[in-house]
């Protein structure tokens, strides 16, 4: 109950970014007294709580050579005090996720989804109600109710997190559904308020992605798609297609302005080869792009020329390298032999597609959406290993069980527990086909290759005369 509270308080605050609603608790700072008090209950009642989080993460070594890269790359930044401070954001970013996993590994993994979700549809819920309050005249201004997050990244938080909502409300409890299939709905709206272009291609990819990976049934998806869209149709405003209306003039400020987006990703790639090694600093693409690029001080707009030009080409080629790993994560899932994790594997994947899509346009190379969302793939990931460990462990008792119950003296006992050794191959077997780890699929053929012997020395025991007390025929 403890841990669960402080999942959904890190949670709740450092992604749904809920106090941004609530200016008079800013100066509390409530995000770091969650990570503080969770780190202190974890220190004394579970001390190797954070070393079984990090040993068992398959994202951790990508996200410490990231750390790594950041660290020694502040004494050769364009400015190091700004440098300093984008380490210590950048540190922050990292502790959400170590805190995730450690307080949710061991079963709250589903703790953790569901926190996520809860703040993807408690934001979606304020946003509705921030803009009804305003009014016609905040109908037509884009949705701006965050001092964090701006429209174009509450868009694509929403982008990110729907996938998963909607899979968990496919396969959990009625509760569950009603809470998924709710903030799904308002994360919806939400899209269609924020006016973000870049929000509703990147929706519009995911929904594709979900009918490709859907298949001869992907008819199936049709009644939630187009739900989905009717809602969507129902809250956007007309600016939102003139917004589209202006990528095909050249009026649109990205192809035109020194700040537009064509020029900033131009000098991003400059600052890239400039600064190959370490990079112009964790944070400080602004500042670089000011002093000694064009002129302008202004974000990346690109998460792949941002952290490719502030951490270098290295630092370019781990982030792809994470988000690789991600996605097996997911397509592993998606080989599962549980149907939930099968669900919940596929929401990943368009999540990460999502993600992936939407970033291009914006500067997220640190934000608490990516990290809470490489937080739940690790999680999936070592909940799959657990329970990959504990049935390999199952098998190998129920074997010695069976080999203990009774020697091979005739053919009763032979074919008790032939039958014993052939439940244990197959529970092996299953396992090594559709494993969720390099390391559990290894154990698991292993295990699979020891019953096989077995099996063979008491088939051989079936070919050999039968010794009773009787004296045989000749």
């Amino acid at each position: 109950m403890v841990k669960a509270i402080f999942i959904y308080a890190i949670i709740l605050i450092n992604l749904g970014k809920i106090l941004d609603f609530f200016p008079q608790f800013a100066m509390l700072h409530l995000g770091k007294l969650a990570l503080g008090a969770a780190a202190v209950y974890l220190l004394f009642f579970e001390p190797s709580a954070f070393w079984r989080a990090l040993r068992g993460n398959a994202l951790a070594p990508y996200l410490a050579a990231l750390a790594l890269l950041a660290t020694f790359g502040v004494p050769f930044s364009v400015w190091r005090g700004g440098a300093w401070e984008g380490l210590i954001g950048y540190m922050k970013t990292l502790c959400i996720f170590i805190a995730v996993c450690a307080l949710a590994q061991g079963g709250q993994a589903s703790v953790a989804r569901h926190a996520a979700i809860v703040a993807m549809g408690l934001l979606g819920t304020m946003i509705i109600a921030a803009r009804g309050a305003e009014g016609a005249e905040g109908l037509m201004q884009r949705l701006h109710v965050s001092g964090t997050y701006d429209p174009n990244d509450i868009a694509l938080f929403f982008v990110t997190f729907l996938p998963l909502a909607v899979a968990e409300a496919l396969i959990g409890g009625k509760m569950m559904r009603v809470v998924g299939l709710g903030s799904a709905c308002a994360a919806v709206v939400g899209i269609a308020l924020t006016q973000s272009r870049g929000g509703v291609a990147s929706l519009a990819l995911v929904a594709g992605h979900a009918l490709l990976m859907a298949g001869r049934r992907a008819w199936l998806l049709l009644p939630i798609l187009l739900v989905g869209a009717w809602i969507f149709f129902n809250n956007a405003d007309v600016r939102i297609w003139e917004r589209f209306q202006d990528l095909g003039e050249q009026s649109d400020y990205n192809f035109t302005d020194r700040a537009g987006r064509l020029e900033v990703w131009r000098e991003g790639l400059m600052l890239m080869a400039g600064h190959p090694l370490l990079g112009v600093g964790v944070g400080q693409f602004a500042n670089a792009l000011g002093m000694v690029g064009s002129g302008v001080y202004i974000t990346a707009h690109n998460t792949y020329i941002q952290i490719g030009a502030e951490l270098g080409v290295a630092g370019l080629v781990l982030y792809l390298a994470m988000l690789w790993r991600l996605r097996k994560i997911a397509v592993n899932g998606i080989k599962s032999p549980n149907s939930g994790d099968r669900m919940r594997s596929r929401g990943m994947l368009l999540a990460l597609t999502g993600f992936a899509a939407g970033s291009f346009l914006l500067s997220l190379a640190y934000s608490p959406i990516l990290y809470s969302l490489l937080a739940l793939a690790a999680l999936a990931h070592m909940e799959r290993q657990r329970h990959a460990e504990a049935e390999n462990a199952a098998a190998k008792k129920s074997a010695m069980r069976g080999a203990d119950a009774a020697p091979i003296t005739g053919r009763a006992a032979t074919g008790r527990n032939t039958k014993v050794f052939r439940t244990s191959y197959s529970a092996a077997r299953k396992h090594a086909s559709g494993g969720s780890s390099l390391l559990a699929s290894c154990a698991a053929r292993r295990a699979q290759k020891k019953l096989l012997l077995e099996l063979g020395d008491i088939r051989r025991s079936r070919q050999a005369p039968i010794s009773d007390d009787k004296e045989q025929k000749p």
